[in-house]
């Protein structure tokens, strides 16, 4: 899983995916857990299930690090930039 997760975020060129109500990036930004198998959202939050991280989804601020590096691209599924992807 983490060779995985590594050899995509070397790519970088991986589609955003929908969970639930959000698109969010595909990969976690702990550590590259694909958030399509690993990722459950409850309300505006998202739990990355590998490890346990969860994150905010209006903000995309994670709840268990304050790093820049650990932040979460996502977006409600029903905005514009969501329609034109």
């Amino acid at each position: 899983m983490y060779a995985e997760g590594w050899y995509a975020h070397q790519q970088g060129d991986e589609p955003d995916i929908k969970l639930g109500d959000w698109i969010v990036q595909r990969r976690c930004p702990h550590l590259q857990g694909d958030l399509s198998r690993f990722g459950k959202t409850d309300g505006t939050k998202l739990t990355c299930t590998m490890h346990g991280w969860q994150f905010d989804l209006p903000t995309g601020r994670c709840l268990a690090s304050d790093a820049p590096t650990h932040r979460l691209r996502s977006r409600p599924a029903d905005s514009p930039a969501a329609a034109a992807s």
